[in-house]
């Protein structure tokens, strides 16, 4: 075996080392995409099996209305939310409120069709699911109408709302004026954040550019 080993041109160990890490890296990378697909899968199941409980079809939800099943509905989901979240703190930036995966919901039922949601989350997908999920999307921006938003911005929203319903006329140009300071202190850092992103890129490309020269003048060495 050793002997076979010292046979071997000198750039194959190499190059065998660098094609084991290559495939190492290609069975890993869609792991986190992996990730993703059952957590989404999970808060997809959720709203499936809350929606189909709390519904006027139900004989348990006899005698409730429709905006009362649908405000039963957006509670439950928030706590399985919170729930989900605690087990799953890695997408914590990417999914910051309920709203977010509903509104996922509904577009992977309206792109991918009823039956690729049923089988993504092995579950009977209804006629009136997608008003279901339209009607949770509705009461989680009437809750918060400024969910999507950074909390510092989204505080100062919720002020100005106030304030409007308080015809409280100071107190809404105060925090105009301090949402207007948030925005442009807002633009000049994605403008900053652009140009460094430009920078970066090119240097990733030099960097590549190099490694490939610095590469065949090493393999030609070896010949």
């Amino acid at each position: 075996m050793t002997n076979q080993l010292t046979s071997l041109p000198t750039w194959a160990i190499p190059s065998l080392i660098i094609l084991a890490i290559l495939y190492f890296l290609y069975i890993i990378w869609p792991y986190p995409q992996i990730r993703l697909y059952y957590f989404k899968r999970h808060f997809f199941r959720a709203i499936l099996k809350v929606t189909s409980i709390n519904d006027t079809s139900n004989t348990g939800a006899a005698g409730q209305t429709w905006d009362q099943l649908n405000q039963l509905s957006w509670e439950e989901l928030k706590l399985d939310f919170k729930t989900l979240m605690e087990k799953h703190g890695r997408f914590k930036n990417k999914y910051k409120n309920a709203s977010t995966l509903f509104e996922e919901c509904l577009y992977y039922l309206d792109t991918k069709g009823s039956e690729n949601l049923a089988f993504m989350t092995d579950l009977t997908v209804s006629n009136n699911t997608r008003a279901k999920i339209i009607n949770l999307i509705r009461l989680a921006r009437n809750e918060n109408p400024f969910l999507g938003l950074p909390s510092k911005e989204a505080n100062l929203l919720t002020i100005i709302n106030q304030s409007l319903i308080d015809k409280n006329v100071e107190l809404g140009r105060s925090s105009l004026i301090q949402l207007s300071q948030e925005i442009e202190q807002m633009v000049v850092s994605m403008e900053g954040q652009e140009r460094r992103n430009i920078v970066s890129y090119i240097v990733s490309i030099v960097g590549v550019i190099l490694t490939i020269i610095f590469g065949l003048i090493s393999l030609r060495s070896l010949f």
